[in-house]
């Protein structure tokens, strides 16, 4: 008889227990899959021990609980390697995550949810390790076209039998990768694989059948045979953060532990890299490819709208863009992009006597008017949905008024002015929710079923999109405002991404009614080494990342004086144990959230901006209160 110790893969509460024991009669290998029951629930578990129960008596003895026996074994092989559960550990630890929640984002779904028996083949031994001085230290390759770069990796990485990673950040962009694999076998690893397709790549993965492999964050937790080199494509993007599913990992980190571990060597690609991992480049000594030139890329013209209205026109177009739509309409092989932030109609709609803006009763963001397939009020934060109201909510007066837009009153006001002849593609989340319909709308565009498309930022970086003609920002103000250190970066990656699918010869517009703002002047330029100088010297001044590590707490409670209260007294305590700790740092909050109220919840964040930190773990400050709220470890954005 033996007793197992297993983390089960489900989310258990938070406070609950991360490991738990049980009696087998077979001696199992660390790293198996078991079925276990938990209360009243049957899961299953990755083994992490295993011992003889003569060795346990004690233990057994001392448990507050009756010890269960497995309920069956899943896999008698062990799905994890050795790596696997140092990276385990490490994240956990970085992350303050309960081990549950850290493994079964590690696991595959297959596997999180299978309740039979599953012959494994076992992998054949691991080949040793040589080490390689010249992957201690990262690569940035700071190019457009990193096409070259790329294949020399991956061809020397190949060339020693070992296995390469290429990451991207989002679907989209894994076709350009596999066409430039396609010598190599690829493997892919998306979300869109099916529970088959996913298990025969993961086991061609652990078998070291699969040498090249292509996929999204989640292929980071792939059981790498003998990994020789990761390369993290678009390295700027923000999709490489989870930030919709705990723990809230950014990929970048995983990719610099997973290579620690292995010794491969890690590769970041970019035109315009992220400011943190620029810094680290220069202070790291990470080795750099770059390309110094600021190439051919158009730079838009900014037009203030301010003089539009003075000049009596109140339409979304200026004057200068709507005489380069008209030229680009009269020549049948130009094509046209308008972009614009917000999907729908109107942006609020409010009362002309007592201007009081229509809000969601399940939070606190404004409603959006949208028209198609139908009138409908929707709360963009959290899905809301009812009719258009004919009267004010508060004094119940008709005058109700609409301001703003969106990509549906674009296409409504650009048939108004330039005919109906002329009907604009949509390519937003409300007529292309998915990654395969993006690429069919834009496959559209390109082969000429309209050569007008009104885009949202799921436009960027699709390397499909056809050059255009005309390319515009119609309103990007309402980014500009948001408080948030992380806005430059966006707006500049924005405009970048833009400025790329214009022809040599093409126009490019920035319309807004702050022109003089220093972020979006930056941009416009798209000299990435002066915007990069202004942006670092400004996070420096204000102790944002690279010069901080910094924790969000967001704090949620079904009444607004809870949720404050709780807060408050949280923020008490960190501010208590990192003046203990001896920490340098800063401590923002606690404040409402950009959104203060999300469906039921009343939300408030505590940000910890930690410049120094003696020898304990910074994430061990917070670990404490993780049944107490939601810790985020390193986010994309304070709001």
């Amino acid at each position: 008889m033996y007793v197992i110790d297993a983390i089960p893969l489900a989310k258990i509460p938070v406070a609950g227990l991360q490991i738990v024991s049980y009696f087998s009669r077979e001696e199992l290998l660390k790293g198996v899959l078991v079925r276990v029951a938990i209360g009243r629930r049957q899961l299953n578990a990755l083994v992490v021990g295993c011992h003889d129960m003569k060795t346990r008596r004690t233990h057994i003895k001392r448990s507050e609980f009756a010890l269960k026996s497995i309920q069956g074994v899943i896999t008698d092989v062990p799905i994890f390697a050795s790596w696997q559960f140092t990276l385990l550990k490490d994240l956990a630890e970085y992350y303050a995550a309960p081990l549950p929640y850290v493994c079964a984002a590690m696991v595959p779904n297959f596997f999180i949810h299978r309740k039979t028996f599953l012959k494994l083949e076992q992998t054949p031994p691991m080949p040793a390790r040589r080490h390689d001085a010249s992957a201690a230290q990262p690569t940035l390759v700071q190019k457009v076209d990193r096409t070259l770069e790329y294949r020399q990796y991956i061809e020397d990485c190949l060339a020693q039998k070992k296995q390469v990673l290429i990451l991207a950040p989002t679907a989209a962009l894994l076709e350009r990768h596999r066409q430039l694999c396609a010598d190599y076998a690829p493997v892919m690893i998306t979300g869109a694989l099916t529970s088959r397709q996913l298990f025969s790549a993961w086991n061609d993965i652990r078998l070291g059948k699969a040498r090249c492999i292509i996929g999204t964050r989640s292929a980071l937790f792939a059981p790498f045979f003998d990994l020789g080199t990761v390369i993290l494509d678009e390295e700027h993007s923000e999709s490489y953060k989870s930030w919709d599913m705990f723990p809230y990992y950014h990929t970048k980190t995983v990719a610099q532990q997973l290579t620690r571990l292995s010794g491969a060597h890690l590769v970041y690609g970019s035109a315009a890299p992220s400011v943190e991992t620029r810094w680290r480049a220069e202070h790291e000594c990470y080795r750099c490819v770059t390309d110094t030139s600021r190439g051919s890329v158009t730079r838009p013209v900014i037009v203030d709208m301010r003089n539009e209205i003075f000049g009596g026109n109140y339409r979304i177009f200026s004057y200068q863009l709507q005489h380069a739509i008209r030229d680009a309409l009269a020549d049948p092989a130009k094509k046209i992009l308008l972009f614009i932030a917000r999907r729908g109609s109107d942006a609020f709609s409010f009362c002309g006597d007592c201007e009081n803006v229509e809000r969601c009763p399940r939070c606190s963001a404004h409603l959006v008017l949208h028209t198609a397939p139908e009138q409908m009020l929707i709360c963009h934060a959290c899905g809301f949905t009812t009719n258009p109201r004919l009267t004010c909510s508060r004094c119940g007066s008709h005058r109700i008024r609409t301001f703003g837009a969106g990509t549906q009153k674009v296409k409504e006001e650009f048939v108004q002015e330039f005919g109906a002849e002329h009907t604009p593609l949509i390519l937003d989340t409300d007529t292309a929710p998915t990654a395969r319909k993006q690429e069919e709308l834009i496959a559209a565009f390109a082969s000429g079923s309209s050569r007008i498309l009104i885009a949202t930022q799921i436009v960027l970086q699709k390397h499909t999109m056809p050059s255009v003609a005309v390319c515009a920002v119609l309103s990007l103000d309402n980014l500009l405002y948001i408080p948030d250190f992380s806005t430059a970066e966006r707006v500049f990656h924005i405009v970048g991404d833009l400025a790329r699918y214009c022809a040599p010869n093409g126009k490019f517009f920035f319309q807004t009614h702050i022109p003089e703002n220093g972020t979006l002047t930056a941009a416009a330029a798209q000299d990435y080494e002066a915007w990069y100088r202004r942006e670092i010297m400004a996070r420096e001044e204000l102790h944002y990342p690279p010069f901080s590590h910094m924790i969000k707490v967001v704090v949620k409670a079904d009444s607004l004086k809870t949720s404050e209260q709780s807060a408050l007294t949280l923020a008490a305590e960190l501010k208590d144990r990192l003046e203990k700790e001896g920490a340098l740092f800063e401590l923002l909050g606690p404040a409402p959230a950009y959104y203060p109220k999300v469906g039921r919840d009343f939300v408030h964040h505590i940000v910890i901006k930690l410049m120094a930190l003696g020898p304990v773990p910074r994430a061990r400050i917070v670990r404490d209160i993780a049944s107490r709220a939601t810790i985020d470890v390193d986010p994309i954005s304070i709001l």
